[in-house]
């Protein structure tokens, strides 16, 4: 067999190694990955490192170059976010050299704010040119966080000398509204002490009361001289019922069912709102309920002669002796009806052993009892009885209590026990009247009321 011709065989060689390229293309356009040799990810070789002429070193440079780049922009952008952060932190720097004004420290912070707004200038710059470059891009992210960290801690020290200085101005605030308590509490005390001073001090107080002048303000300094007396003959009575040796638990019980009062030196309220109670029952009635159900007499009950009443008793230095020179008169018969209701026999007994100063009472004799007891009971219902009269003075003037059990309003009541100034909270309650209030005209005299927790008020 003759040879084939020289370009054929040429063209056979030459054939050959295209064959060879074209099917190893076909491969690598045909490569599936979940036919894949076991036990290899080829998932994760990219398909240009396959065809980067066969060697795998360029597919290495490219992933060197791509990690080269992100590092070099975060680098850059925590730069930005340092320098951003720094001046916030210089403009409440700023901020705080105003007030109060301090030159140097406002120097300070405004040069450090036009420091970091040229950096952020020229990183604008060098961005716009993509001139990002850095010998050591890890370090100068490093290093930015570390100063974004830094600004950020001035930040919150800047944030707290501010609300120092709130607070200490607040201080002040206070201290001055406690100057202004103080200075009102002393007037009080002087008006208290005016007011349940005897003779020629008491005396010049209600002097100066004029019955063409009469004002609400009167009502209510004289209704302090006469709840005074109620808290002074509480006092006593609890004086004597703990020499008696009675139980104060199981008293209180009595006296104020239905509320617990936890605190020891809060027990004497409970003492207190009995006495009150009793002795302005029937306030609200023009002969204040010492006709004991016989038609009141409607003489005598005219403006001129209550007022002058008023101020015969308010003015008068010695009850007892007026008691002895008018045993018949109103007074006399008020504290008849309100001594056996005040006092009960079996208490009466066992504070003084006997029955005397009851059986006195009861048959007419006010004087010469010789009791301490006795002679602070009467210069209450004095008191309690002219109060009532300079009451009568106006068009209307009535006694009110709080119902047990509702939230309070600082318009018709008055907290005793809010030392801490939460017991007018929401969570409280109102667990007993101490002292009722008052109504002259359109003004409110606020009533005493003890507060409690609402758990511990029962109003079943």
């Amino acid at each position: 067999m003759a040879p084939p011709p020289q370009h054929h065989l040429q063209h056979r060689i030459q054939s050959k190694p295209r064959s060879r390229i074209s099917r190893t293309l076909r491969k690598v356009v045909a490569f599936n990955p979940s036919k894949s040799t076991p036990g290899r990810d080829a998932s994760h070789i990219p398909s240009i490192c396959l065809l980067a002429r066969g060697h795998p070193k360029h597919c290495e440079d490219s992933q060197d170059a791509d990690l080269r780049r992100r590092s070099l922009l975060h680098a850059f952008i925590s730069r930005v976010f340092a320098s951003t952060t720094s001046i916030k932190a210089a403009y409440l720097d700023l901020q705080l050299a105003q007030s109060p004004y301090d030159s140097d420290a406002i120097q300070r912070a405004d040069q450090g704010i036009v420091d970091e707004l040229k950096l952020l200038s020229d990183l604008k710059r060098r961005f716009l040119r993509r001139e990002i470059e850095d010998a050591a891009p890890h370090v100068t992210a490093m290093l930015s966080e570390i100063q974004e960290q830094q600004a950020l801690l001035k930040t919150y020290q800047v944030t707290m000398k501010k609300l120092e200085s709130q607070i200490d101005a607040k201080a002040e605030e206070v201290a001055a509204f406690r100057r202004r308590l103080g200075r009102v509490v002393s007037e009080n005390k002087e008006l208290h002490r005016k007011v349940n001073a005897s003779g020629v001090l008491r005396s010049s107080v209600f002097s100066s009361f004029r019955l063409a002048t009469l004002s609400v303000e009167n009502f209510v300094q004289f209704s302090q001289y006469a709840v005074r007396s109620i808290r002074n003959f509480a006092k006593m009575m609890a004086r004597e019922m703990e020499n008696a040796g009675w139980d104060f638990d199981e008293a209180i019980r009595v006296l104020v069912p239905g509320t617990k009062i936890p605190e020891p030196g809060h027990k004497l309220f409970a003492f207190e709102a009995y006495v009150a109670k009793l002795m302005l029952r029937g306030f609200n009635l023009p002969d204040f309920g010492i006709s004991m159900g016989e038609e009141p007499s409607v003489e005598g009950h005219d403006q001129n002669s209550l007022f002058r009443e008023f101020k015969d008793l308010a003015m008068y230095g010695d009850c007892s002796d007026f008691i002895t020179r008018h045993p018949e008169s109103d007074l006399g018969r008020f504290i008849r009806s309100k001594y056996p209701t005040l006092v009960h026999a079996k208490m009466e007994c066992s504070f003084f052993g006997s029955l005397r100063i009851r059986k006195a009472v009861g048959s007419g004799g006010l004087s010469g009892l010789g009791s301490v007891f006795f002679d602070g009971f009467v210069e209450m219902t004095r008191r309690v009885w002219a109060l009532h009269r300079l009451g009568r003075c106006f068009d209307s003037a009535t006694v009110f209590e709080v119902r047990k059990g509702c939230r309070f309003s600082d318009v018709y009541m008055e907290c005793a026990n809010d030392e801490d100034g939460l017991a007018s909270g929401p969570d409280f309650r109102v667990g007993f009247t101490i002292v009722p209030g008052f109504r002259v005209g359109m003004m409110v005299v606020q009533a005493q009321v003890y507060m409690s927790p609402a758990n511990l008020v029962n109003t079943l």
